[in-house]
């Protein structure tokens, strides 16, 4: 006769626990960007380290903004952002505090821009995106929009 094998009776609840759960969840790969034309990663990470565009403005190291009027409106739908071509740095104070609160819209986001001294973001996200990933380049079509560069050799002429 063949033996019986005896297994241990076990109590318990088996479902995982709250804990566990968010620990799988923290542990699971994250959730890979869309790739379409447009979306670079090499981009997105030359403008986050970029200066902040707004003039007068000294941080670096900012957040990408995806602009949300003119042609990247056309790129947009819902739960889809902007490509990253239409990306501008700014820093976290000008970013949440200034173009993203009270929820602006395509229609409302030029006029901060304007408000900001900044007359055509759309042509600096595209200068930018044409100069990528030269960081080195970039800087200076910020640092140029700024008005930084044009004083600086005209101190260094004299």
């Amino acid at each position: 006769m063949a033996q019986q094998i005896f297994r241990p009776h076990v109590y318990g609840n088996f479902k995982p626990s709250q804990v566990q759960k968010e620990k799988t969840k923290r542990a699971a790969p994250k959730k890979r960007r869309e790739s379409r034309t447009g979306n670079s990663d090499a981009h997105k990470a030359a403008i986050c380290k970029l200066p902040c565009l707004i003039p007068g403005c000294t941080v670096v190291g900012v957040e990408p903004h995806h602009l949300k009027h003119g042609p990247a409106a056309r790129e947009r739908s819902v739960g889809r952002k902007a490509t990253d071509r239409w990306l501008l740095p700014l820093c976290h104070n000008h970013h949440i505090n200034g173009v993203e609160i009270d929820g602006r819209t395509a229609r409302t986001e030029p006029k901060w821009f304007r408000d900001q001294g900044i007359a055509e973001p759309i042509e600096i996200a595209a200068a930018l995106w044409s100069a990528s990933p030269n960081a080195s380049a970039m800087a200076r079509i910020i640092l140029t929009h700024k008005g930084l560069l044009r004083q600086n050799r005209g101190e260094d002429q004299s």
